[in-house]
């Protein structure tokens, strides 16, 4: 599956989409075709280096359990946080959908329903700064659907 992906003028690195990418979707930037990855940049000033990352439910979180569990438990052993961000509506049978495959494939995350909203507003909007973003759909992910 591939994603177009946005070069910014900062340092980029995989997986990471802030508000300079959003802007960058809707001005028109260059985009590169580098398959199932996002990329963003890096704030070269921060002085922290614990991050918030976000995964995609459908179609990365759901397409190999496996390595995401590892990343996660790498993610967390160096002190960072993970959580999913899903555009799907807040609905009981989406989050009787979520929880069952997470409880079936032994992971466990906070999960926030965006309701096809922006993820990139939603979580701001709660007060929530998302440092890296894994997502298959960029686009929608700072857009929305």
């Amino acid at each position: 599956m591939n994603c177009s992906l946005v070069a910014t003028q900062s340092m980029l690195i995989a997986c990471s989409v802030t508000n300079r990418l959003k802007e960058a979707w809707t001005g028109g930037a260059a985009m590169v075709s580098l398959g199932h990855a996002v990329v963003g940049q890096v704030d070269a000033d921060r002085k922290e280096t614990r991050m918030l990352i976000a995964i995609d439910f459908d179609d990365c979180l759901t397409l190999d359990a496996a390595l995401w569990r590892d990343f996660i438990d790498a993610a967390r052993a160096g002190d960072h946080e993970c959580i999913c961000v899903t555009a799907r509506r807040y609905t009981d049978e989406n989050i009787e959908i979520v929880d069952t495959w997470m409880r079936t494939h032994g992971i466990s995350l906070p999960v926030y329903f965006t309701s096809l909203w922006s993820k990139v507003d939603y979580m701001e909007r709660i007060g929530r700064k998302v440092d890296v973003w894994i997502d298959d759909n960029p686009r929608a992910c700072a857009l929305g659907h």
